[in-house]
């Protein structure tokens, strides 16, 4: 596997904060309960990194792009906001603009799991993003689920060398040479430098990037996927009006 960019990346550098913040971030049908966390922060002259979350532990670790957290929360349940990571960058015209990624919590197929909804940061920022999920919620797996438009099969699969898969999942794996890009690229870098299990489902979308437009039974085997990578306890089962209530902000330009 071939995975870019991040390895001209600079190092990271950490500097702890005692002091706590509150993230006014709200979610779609999620409480404005104000959460105190501790703040962790990655900074240069024109970027930062500000994770607002305690640090934790979660068997399982979600990152999943930005139309497809409608899967994710149609087939979850007690869904909580617990945390955030905001990215700043300077923009190629000089201006200074902010990312906000939500850290949520929830149970899918009687599993706890942390998902965190990501758009595509700068490349020179990837990596220490990535370094920063994993110090935070300590996942013993983690599981990416991301839109390729280019892809042969509606739903494909890249895996770290730890990562066991069955038969049936084995069929899906993406045949070389394959690349992967950006947030998702360092996730699975780290995950295998570190000798974790991680996957990535990629699931076949068209439209622009962060609004993708996903066919409900490409869900349904995205789903389906998710539930075996997980080792789920019950079968998961998305429900449909959910996924198309979140999904339609994203998907309404296509209308």
């Amino acid at each position: 596997m071939l995975f870019k960019p991040w390895l001209d990346v600079p190092a990271a550098r950490h500097e702890l904060h005692d002091e706590s913040s509150d993230d006014e971030q709200n979610h779609p049908d999620i409480s404005d309960e104000l959460y105190e966390f501790s703040s962790d922060k990655h900074e240069t002259e024109s970027e930062q990194i500000i994770v607002l979350c305690d640090k934790m532990s979660f068997d399982v670790m979600l990152i999943c792009a930005y139309p497809l957290e409608a899967i994710l929360l149609a087939c979850s349940s007690h869904t909580a906001q617990i945390g955030s990571v905001q990215v700043r960058f300077k923009a190629v015209q000089g201006s200074l603009q902010s990312i906000m990624c939500p850290i949520m919590s929830g149970e899918i197929g009687n599993r706890s799991v942390a998902w965190i909804r990501v758009r595509q940061v700068p490349a020179q920022m990837a990596y220490p993003f990535a370094e920063y999920l994993f110090n935070i919620l300590r996942p013993k797996s983690t599981v990416i689920l991301t839109c390729l438009p280019s892809i042969e099969s509606e739903i494909s699969l890249l895996s770290t060398s730890s990562c066991s898969l069955s038969e049936d999942l084995q069929s899906l794996l993406m045949k070389p040479p394959n690349y992967v890009t950006g947030i998702y690229a360092a996730v699975i870098s780290k995950a295998e430098l570190e000798s974790l299990s991680a996957a990535l489902i990629a699931v076949s979308a068209e439209g622009i990037v962060d609004h993708e437009f996903v066919e409900d039974e490409i869900a349904t085997k995205a789903a389906t996927v998710l539930g075996k990578l997980l080792s789920a306890n019950s079968a998961i089962e998305l429900n449909m009006a959910v996924f198309r209530k979140h999904q339609a902000p994203h998907s309404s330009m296509y209308v």
